[in-house]
Formats: C-alpha cells, structure tokens, sequence
C-alpha cells in the first residue's frame, strides 16, 4: 500500500510539472522594464520599447528567448 502510494506521489508530481512547463512564462512589467535598462536601450526609445512589448507578451517572451547579444537587434527589428 505504501508503494502504491509512493507511485501515485511521483506520477502526480510529474504531472503537476509537465503542466508548469506547458505554460507560457508571462514576463512582470518589472522584468521587461529591467532587462531594458541592463541591454543599455536608450532612454529616448526604452518606453516605446517597453510599451510595445508589454502590448505583446509573445514578442516579450521572443525576445527573452533570444541569446542576450541579439536583443537589441530584436528590438530594432521589430520596432
């Protein structure tokens, strides 16, 4: 009874997990506004920036996405 029950606890942990994973992570405004001033986006574009992503929260996690060297060029893409 104690194995059954200790089969039940993983089966449903991983289940809990994969259910975790399969939802998009949606980004805090704090999160994009920060990662905006860390990349070094100029003051005069960072809201625009800020606006657009917040607007788009699958271009926010795009961006997220990407290798850290190409963000700004992600933004000057899509901007």
């Amino acid at each position: 009874m104690k194995e059954g029950n200790e089969i039940l606890k993983n089966r449903n942990d991983i289940l809990k997990m994969s259910i975790e994973r399969s939802q998009p992570h949606v980004y805090k405004e704090e999160e994009v506004y920060d990662e905006l001033i860390r990349l070094g986006v100029d003051r005069e574009i960072r809201i625009k920036v800020y606006s657009f992503l917040i607007e788009n929260p699958t271009k926010a996690r795009a961006v997220f996405g990407c290798p850290i060297e190409d963000r700004v060029q992600f933004f000057v893409f899509q901007l």
